[in-house]
């Protein structure tokens, strides 16, 4: 194995069981020098010191279920966050650059005034380049899905904390396109929007509150991180058509869950839960990464 400083520092950061089992992955060393050259290949006016990127690459490999999904990586999201984090100008300007009209797209199904999604933003970039009495929040970036996602999920949890601060509540499932047919805005959907947006809220979180840690944590990989069925099979270690299903089981989950609640608790009437149910399965994908946006449990 190349004994370079970059591959050094990956090792030496990983606790001994750890970066025994990485040392002994296929070609580390080609896989490595050959991400380290890539990332900066695609980032040329960003500098990131070996040991320091082999830093920011241990603590992902530290985060994995499984070393083998090392080769899977996203290096150049991973260097890019590397240098933002220790403030890197060029690398702050290319990352607000690219970003930040992706950011702004994510929060106008809000309807936030503009006022609002300005001072959103604005603190989306100060948590993750500044940090709030720690570390800025994008050292804790680490690279199983693409960085985009990563800083979605990160503006929508800010957007949900302004709105709660400032006493207003949005529906999870508060799109334009949920009251929209082949024909317009539908009055019983908007009506039904208006009457339970509440409840509908309150039921969607505690069903995914309901489906299991494993469960939660395989939707949050797949709609935050941002990795498709062949990612996350090699990241599980097992074949995508497992990894397929266990997404759409867990999906599944939170729609039973969500319904069940919807009766049960809150006593939807049958008649209004066929239409509700409708809704929340025709915007399913959407809700969950909308809903798990607004949680602090991992990742």
């Amino acid at each position: 194995m190349s004994g370079t400083p970059f591959i050094a520092a990956v090792l030496g950061h990983l606790e001994p069981e750890r970066a025994a089992a990485t040392a002994a992955l296929p070609d580390l060393a080609g896989v490595l020098d050959g991400a380290l050259a890539a990332a900066r290949a695609a980032w040329p006016g960003v500098a990131v010191a070996d040991e320091r990127f082999g830093r920011q690459v241990a603590a992902a490999v530290a985060s994995l279920d499984d070393v083998g999904f090392l080769p899977r990586l996203r290096f150049a999201d991973l260097y890019l966050a590397a240098a933002c984090a220790d403030g890197d100008a060029a690398a702050v300007r290319i990352l607000t650059a690219r970003y930040g009209a992706e950011l702004t797209a994510a929060l106008r199904p809000l309807r936030l005034a503009q006022a609002h999604a300005d001072e959103v933003i604005q603190r989306v970039w100060e948590h993750v380049l500044v940090g709030a009495g720690g570390p800025p929040r994008i050292a804790d970036y680490r690279g199983r899905g693409d960085l985009r996602r990563w800083l979605r999920a990160t503006a929508l949890r800010a957007a949900y904390r302004l709105l709660e601060q400032s006493g207003r509540d949005v529906a999870l499932a508060d799109d334009d396109d949920l009251a929209e047919s082949d024909g317009g805005p539908d009055p019983e959907i908007e009506y039904l929007k208006r009457r339970y947006a509440t409840e509908f809220r309150d039921a969607f979180h505690a069903a995914l509150a309901a489906v299991s840690p494993r469960e939660r944590a395989l939707l949050r990989r797949h709609y935050l991180d941002g990795l498709g069925v062949d990612e996350l099979g090699a990241l599980l270690g097992v074949h995508r058509a497992t990894a397929a299903r266990w997404v759409a089981e867990a999906r599944e989950a939170v729609f039973d869950q969500t319904r069940r609640v919807l009766r049960e608790r809150f006593g939807v009437a049958d008649a209004d839960l066929k239409s509700l149910i409708q809704l929340v399965r025709s915007r399913l994908d959407v809700s969950i990464e909308r809903a798990l946006a607004t949680r602090d449990d991992g990742g």
